[in-house]
């Protein structure tokens, strides 16, 4: 057992320990034999280069860089653990980050750094380079090197590399302490150029000039001795790099040909900055990067022109253009005027003030148009034709000058206006209008004034036609016979009774003419008015319940009807109901439905409303305008049926309406009002009712129409749910088999008898009782024997 905890004790130590390797071993870590070296300087003063070499080994790769900085970074502890900076504080995406943040807060002090490395298990030689002035040997300051690693993202200071002092013109340095990042107690700084090797090996290939043996030119390469590690130089050589020729040295251009013949074929001749004997000429016929440019200016009359020869060429990414005297211009003597006065010249018109014209003759230097020669040309007019009241006239002008005895003439037009009509003092007389004409019609005017159309403020008329007189030029006109209503419509001016005669007018709407006729008297004072019901066999029975007075106010008679009834005629206004199940639509089917969702048969109909006088044709009546009708329709007996309730609907103008009326079920009828007649429909409906919910001593059910209603409950014949005993009540529930509601009631206690009641629950305790104490007792035997 204590064999088995030990191994689980160690198999967590080992654990543990993986976990913290593979934590940290991605980190830079240590470095080992650090040494600084091979020192440059600029002068006696100030350092140029610093070589550093440090070895690494046994940890996880990553990419890095050494930085040489000012300012000591706050150590707690190794694996990059410090405080301000590393895993456990603030770190940076890139080393960009790191720059920005050291130029804006100075917080490392960095002064130089290397190129980023891949860091594995090798030696590293890397070297730093210093501007002039950054490190001055004379004065006392310590400089600190730092790794910074890049491992999953960020950027930090991983380990504390080496610290470089420079006191008094000299240099040195020490390593890490301990494989600590603690700089706050560094001692044994050795002098820069010590070997720590046991023996010098001259291995290294550094081309510094130290190293030296021959330089490089143009095309030989330069000789360096192998150097130690720590600076030291051997005697084994190798060869470096020939520095190239480097062609841009005193460019100088130079051309064939002369100001006569103009100038061709420029060539530019390059200098090697590192041998000045190396000399590259390019031409256009060795290099077709020679580019020859002529710019010219033409001459003018009074000016010199020009062509410029410029020449360029692109070598090694750098271009080379001419300039200054390199540059060739040759001079294009000017031209001088050129007028041939035997050639047309251009005429310049201008107006006169008070009218006329002056003209000029001008003509142009052939050599440049902007220079002219202008000379005053004599002016004659004659007049080519006369202006008239309806159409212009026009004015020739002539414009003449000579010169080298050539006669030049140039002409322009002017329009005349035109004179003004003489129109005529009496009208003449068209169809429609009348107007003043000028008097020289004969000569092709046609001009008119003060024209309009006919006009009268009042008519003339006779028994069957009127015709007006125009107020202005006395013609007659719009004749023609009385309006048709005149008549046929009449206005009753006094109404017929049974002892006295009416009167009534009809009259032209256009002239007012009247005519005036007596009215008889009436047999009934009221006119003869009465009402009727209409039905095919199919549709329901219809009631009219308005009375004849009543139907007066409601369908208002108009002037016509009055007139019609004061002479006697009778009025018959009636109801009509057709059965239209047939031909109802199937978008009022669909209307009427959607307005009783709930319906269980509908029954479609029309009923229409007519008023009528004998012999004449009925006229069909939308909608009433002094008030409603009221009417009761007989449900048919096959719809009728206890319980059942029955719904008005109607359709009118697209709309669907429910109508609000009363049902008798002891005569069947349904009775209601209304003001419009169209597609009426008897909807019905059966409730059946479901959802029962309990309401105390009843249970309530709903229709799918909304209605309500409450029975009492049905109880089924109940179950005992609790026996009754000498000390206890019984119950006995009872369930509503329509909406499940529960009741229960009690049962008495039972008698007191002498005989063994097993139902008695003290009885049941002391069973279990004694079989728990049973089963305990045997399983104390079994242990037992066991042992």
């Amino acid at each position: 057992m204590k064999k088995g905890i030990l191994k689980i004790l160690i198999s967590i130590v080992l654990v543990l320990g993986f976990l913290s390797f593979f934590t940290y071993s991605a980190f830079a870590g240590q470095a080992d034999n650090v040494v600084v070296s091979n020192p440059m300087y600029y002068d006696a003063a100030n350092i140029k280069s610093l070589t550093f070499f440090f070895g690494r080994s046994g940890l996880a790769s990553c990419t890095g860089r050494l930085v040489l900085a000012t300012e000591p970074l706050n150590a707690d502890g190794g694996y990059g653990d410090f405080t301000d900076f590393g895993k456990y504080g603030s770190s940076f995406s890139s080393f960009t980050e790191v720059l920005d943040e050291d130029n804006k807060n100075n917080t490392f002090g960095i002064i130089t750094y290397t190129d980023e490395m891949k860091l594995v298990t090798n030696d590293y030689i890397v070297n730093f380079s210093f501007k002039k002035g950054e490190i001055d040997l004379n004065t006392n300051k310590t400089y600190y090197i730092y790794l910074w690693a890049y491992y999953r993202g960020h950027y930090y200071p991983d380990a504390f590399m080496a610290a470089v002092k420079v006191q008094d013109g000299q240099i040195s340095y020490t390593g890490r302490k301990n494989n600590s990042n603690d700089v706050t107690n560094l001692d044994n700084f050795k002098n820069v150029g010590d070997c720590e090797l046991p023996n010098h090996v001259y291995d290294k290939e550094v081309e510094l000039d130290k190293f030296l043996v021959t330089p490089a030119t143009c095309t030989s390469k330069a000789v360096y001795y192998k150097s130690c590690i720590c600076g030291e130089k051997g005697t084994e050589t190798f060869e470096g790099q020939a520095l190239g020729h480097d062609y841009s040295k005193d460019p100088k251009w130079t051309w064939s040909g002369n100001d006569t013949l103009g100038y061709s074929e420029p060539k530019l001749t390059l200098t090697c900055n590192n041998d000045n004997t190396h000399k590259l000429t390019l031409s256009q016929s060795t290099s077709p990067n020679v580019k020859l440019t002529k710019d010219t200016t033409p001459a003018k009359c009074e000016t010199d022109g020009s062509d410029v020869y410029t020449a360029s060429v692109t070598y090694e990414g750098k271009k080379y253009e001419t300039s200054g005297s390199d540059i060739k211009t040759v001079t294009i003597n000017k031209l001088g005027h050129d007028f041939d006065y035997n050639e047309n010249p251009s005429f310049i018109w201008k107006s006169k003030v008070g009218g006329g014209y002056t003209a000029q003759a001008v003509w142009s230097c052939k050599n440049d148009n902007t220079h002219k020669d202008t000379y005053d040309a004599s002016l004659s007019s004659s007049l080519v034709t006369a202006p008239t009241c309806y159409k212009k006239g026009e004015r020739k002008y002539t414009a003449e000058i000579v010169k080298n005895g050539h006669t030049f003439t140039d002409s322009k037009s002017d329009e005349i206006e035109m004179i003004p009509h003489d129109f005529s003092d009496t009208w003449t007389i068209a169809e429609d209008t009348h107007y003043h004409e000028c008097r020289r019609v004969d000569e092709g005017c046609t001009a008119r004034e003060s024209e309009a159309a006919h006009y009268s403020s009042s008519w003339k008329y006779m028994d069957n036609s009127h015709w007006q007189i125009c107020d202005t030029c006395g013609k007659k006109i719009n004749e023609s016979p009385h309006d048709k209503s005149y008549g046929t419509v009449w206005t009753v001016t006094k109404k017929a009774t049974v002892s006295e005669e009416g009167s009534r007018y009809t009259q032209c709407p256009t002239c007012k003419i009247k005519f005036i006729q007596s009215i008889p008297k009436l047999d009934d004072p009221n006119g003869v008015v009465e009402k009727d019901v209409k039905r095919d066999k199919d549709a329901p029975e219809l009631n009219f319940n308005n009375s004849v007075e009543s139907l007066r106010t409601l369908l208002p008679l108009n002037s016509e009807e009055v007139n019609k009834v004061s002479e006697g005629k009778k009025l018959i206004i009636y109801l009509e109901i057709i059965n239209i199940d047939r031909a109802v639509s199937e978008n009022e089917i669909d209307l009427i439905k959607k307005a009783v969702p709930t319906s269980s048969g509908i029954s479609y109909f029309d009923i229409s409303l007519y008023k009528k006088f004998e012999n004449e044709n009925a006229v069909k009546i939308k909608k009433t305008t002094g008030g409603k009708i009221s009417v009761t329709i007989t449900i048919p007996e096959q719809l009728r049926k206890k319980g059942r309730t029955f719904d008005i609907i109607y359709i009118h103008d697209g709309k669907v309406k429910k109508v609000k009326g009363t049902y008798n079920e002891k005569n069947s009828g349904y009775s209601f009002e209304t003001d419009e007649f169209s597609t009426y429909a008897i909807s019905y409906h059966d409730h059946k009712f479901s959802d029962w919910k309990d309401k105390g001593n009843q249970h309530e059910g709903i229709c799918v129409c909304g209605e309500k209603i409450k029975q009492n409950h049905v109880w089924d014949r109940g179950k005992i749910t609790k026996k009754a005993t000498i000390r206890s009540k019984g119950k006995k529930t009872y369930i509503c088999t329509v909406c499940g509601a529960i009741k229960t009631k009690d049962i008495p206690k039972l008698d007191n008898v002498n005989s063994v009641n097993t139902s008695d629950e003290n009885n049941i305790i002391i069973y279990i009782s004694l079989l728990i104490v049973s089963m305990i007792s045997m399983g104390i035997i079994i242990v037992k024997k066991e042992n």
